[in-house]
Protein backbone atom coordinates (compact mmCIF):
# COMPACT_ATOMS: atom_id res chain seq x y z
CA UNK A 1 0.00 0.00 0.00
CA UNK A 2 2.84 2.39 0.82
CA UNK A 3 4.39 1.81 -2.62
CA UNK A 4 1.10 2.73 -4.28
CA UNK A 5 0.83 5.95 -2.23
CA UNK A 6 4.40 6.98 -3.04
CA UNK A 7 3.86 6.19 -6.74
CA UNK A 8 0.72 8.37 -6.73
CA UNK A 9 2.52 11.23 -5.04
CA UNK A 10 5.56 11.02 -7.31
CA UNK A 11 3.41 10.85 -10.45
CA UNK A 12 1.23 13.89 -9.79
CA UNK A 13 0.90 15.97 -12.96
CA UNK A 14 -1.89 17.92 -14.63
CA UNK A 15 -2.48 15.14 -17.16
CA UNK A 16 -2.50 12.25 -14.66
CA UNK A 17 -3.20 12.62 -10.96
CA UNK A 18 -4.52 10.95 -7.83
CA UNK A 19 -5.75 12.99 -4.86
CA UNK A 20 -5.11 10.93 -1.73
CA UNK A 21 -7.48 11.78 1.10
CA UNK A 22 -7.38 10.58 4.70
CA UNK A 23 -10.68 9.99 6.49
CA UNK A 24 -11.17 10.67 10.20
CA UNK A 25 -14.26 10.10 12.33
CA UNK A 26 -14.43 11.24 15.97
CA UNK A 27 -10.70 12.13 15.80
CA UNK A 28 -9.79 8.59 14.71
CA UNK A 29 -8.26 7.67 11.35
CA UNK A 30 -10.70 5.22 9.72
CA UNK A 31 -9.72 5.02 6.08
CA UNK A 32 -8.61 6.47 2.78
CA UNK A 33 -10.47 7.87 -0.20
CA UNK A 34 -8.94 8.79 -3.51
CA UNK A 35 -9.97 10.60 -6.67
CA UNK A 36 -7.98 9.80 -9.80
CA UNK A 37 -8.00 11.14 -13.36
CA UNK A 38 -6.10 10.93 -16.60
CA UNK A 39 -6.49 13.64 -19.25
CA UNK A 40 -9.04 15.33 -17.01
CA UNK A 41 -8.96 18.65 -18.86
CA UNK A 42 -10.56 17.03 -21.90
CA UNK A 43 -12.34 13.93 -20.51
CA UNK A 44 -13.80 15.48 -17.31
CA UNK A 45 -13.87 11.95 -15.85
CA UNK A 46 -12.65 10.77 -12.46
CA UNK A 47 -12.51 7.41 -10.77
CA UNK A 48 -12.66 6.82 -7.05
CA UNK A 49 -11.27 4.22 -4.73
CA UNK A 50 -11.33 3.71 -1.00
CA UNK A 51 -10.34 1.62 1.96
CA UNK A 52 -12.21 1.60 5.25
CA UNK A 53 -10.97 -0.21 8.34
CA UNK A 54 -13.09 -3.11 9.60
CA UNK A 55 -14.36 -1.37 12.73
CA UNK A 56 -15.76 1.50 10.65
CA UNK A 57 -17.56 -0.67 8.10
CA UNK A 58 -21.33 -1.04 8.16
CA UNK A 59 -21.92 2.37 9.76
CA UNK A 60 -22.64 4.33 6.57
CA UNK A 61 -19.24 6.02 6.65
CA UNK A 62 -18.10 4.49 3.35
CA UNK A 63 -21.09 6.05 1.63
CA UNK A 64 -20.41 9.41 3.28
CA UNK A 65 -16.75 9.47 2.26
CA UNK A 66 -17.54 8.52 -1.35
CA UNK A 67 -20.33 11.15 -1.43
CA UNK A 68 -17.81 13.74 -0.22
CA UNK A 69 -15.31 12.74 -2.93
CA UNK A 70 -18.03 12.89 -5.60
CA UNK A 71 -19.28 16.26 -4.34
CA UNK A 72 -15.73 17.59 -4.62
CA UNK A 73 -15.26 16.11 -8.09
CA UNK A 74 -18.55 17.41 -9.48
CA UNK A 75 -18.84 20.74 -7.64
CA UNK A 76 -15.21 21.89 -7.40
CA UNK A 77 -13.34 20.07 -10.17
CA UNK A 78 -16.32 20.26 -12.58
CA UNK A 79 -16.16 16.57 -13.45
CA UNK A 80 -18.94 15.30 -15.69
CA UNK A 81 -18.51 11.55 -15.07
CA UNK A 82 -17.26 9.39 -12.19
CA UNK A 83 -16.43 5.70 -12.40
CA UNK A 84 -15.85 3.01 -9.81
CA UNK A 85 -15.29 -0.73 -9.84
CA UNK A 86 -15.46 -3.55 -7.32
CA UNK A 87 -15.35 -7.32 -7.31
CA UNK A 88 -18.86 -8.65 -7.89
CA UNK A 89 -18.75 -10.41 -4.51
CA UNK A 90 -18.31 -7.00 -2.79
CA UNK A 91 -22.03 -6.34 -2.40
CA UNK A 92 -21.52 -3.63 0.24
CA UNK A 93 -19.33 -1.48 -2.00
CA UNK A 94 -21.57 -2.00 -5.01
CA UNK A 95 -24.55 -1.16 -2.77
CA UNK A 96 -22.92 2.17 -1.89
CA UNK A 97 -22.50 2.78 -5.61
CA UNK A 98 -26.16 2.03 -6.36
CA UNK A 99 -27.35 4.24 -3.50
CA UNK A 100 -25.38 7.18 -4.93
CA UNK A 101 -26.87 6.76 -8.40
CA UNK A 102 -24.19 4.80 -10.27
CA UNK A 103 -25.32 2.53 -13.10
CA UNK A 104 -23.67 -0.76 -14.20
CA UNK A 105 -21.07 -0.29 -16.92
CA UNK A 106 -19.75 -3.77 -17.73
CA UNK A 107 -17.99 -6.69 -16.10
CA UNK A 108 -14.46 -7.87 -16.76
CA UNK A 109 -12.13 -10.53 -15.40
CA UNK A 110 -8.97 -9.60 -13.54
CA UNK A 111 -6.34 -11.30 -11.42
CA UNK A 112 -5.96 -10.02 -7.86
CA UNK A 113 -2.98 -11.80 -6.36
CA UNK A 114 -3.55 -15.46 -7.20
CA UNK A 115 -7.33 -15.12 -7.51
CA UNK A 116 -9.24 -14.48 -10.73
CA UNK A 117 -12.23 -12.25 -10.01
CA UNK A 118 -15.19 -10.80 -11.88
CA UNK A 119 -15.10 -7.00 -11.54
CA UNK A 120 -18.19 -4.82 -11.94
CA UNK A 121 -17.65 -1.37 -13.42
CA UNK A 122 -20.15 1.38 -12.60
CA UNK A 123 -20.60 4.90 -13.98
CA UNK A 124 -22.16 8.06 -12.58
CA UNK A 125 -22.87 11.46 -14.14
CA UNK A 126 -23.17 14.66 -12.17
CA UNK A 127 -26.87 14.82 -13.11
CA UNK A 128 -27.64 11.34 -11.75
CA UNK A 129 -25.64 11.76 -8.51
CA UNK A 130 -27.89 11.17 -5.49
CA UNK A 131 -26.53 13.93 -3.32
CA UNK A 132 -26.19 13.69 0.47
CA UNK A 133 -28.35 15.85 2.71
CA UNK A 134 -25.29 17.90 3.73
CA UNK A 135 -23.12 20.42 1.85
CA UNK A 136 -19.41 19.77 1.41
CA UNK A 137 -17.10 22.40 2.88
CA UNK A 138 -13.69 22.65 1.17
CA UNK A 139 -10.63 24.65 2.16
CA UNK A 140 -7.55 25.05 -0.03
CA UNK A 141 -9.14 24.11 -3.34
CA UNK A 142 -7.57 27.02 -5.22
CA UNK A 143 -4.03 25.67 -4.79
CA UNK A 144 -5.12 22.20 -5.91
CA UNK A 145 -6.92 23.57 -8.94
CA UNK A 146 -3.89 25.65 -9.90
CA UNK A 147 -1.53 22.67 -9.54
CA UNK A 148 -3.82 20.52 -11.69
CA UNK A 149 -4.15 23.26 -14.32
CA UNK A 150 -7.91 23.57 -13.89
Amino acid sequence: MARWYWRCRAGMAAESWTLLLGIWHNDEFIGCQDIEAKNFASLKTVSTGSWLKKGAQGLGLGKEMRAAALSYAFDYLNAEVATFEAAIWNKESLGVSASLGYEPNGIYRDQWGTDVVQVQRVRLTSGSFTRPDWKLKVEGHEATAQFLGL
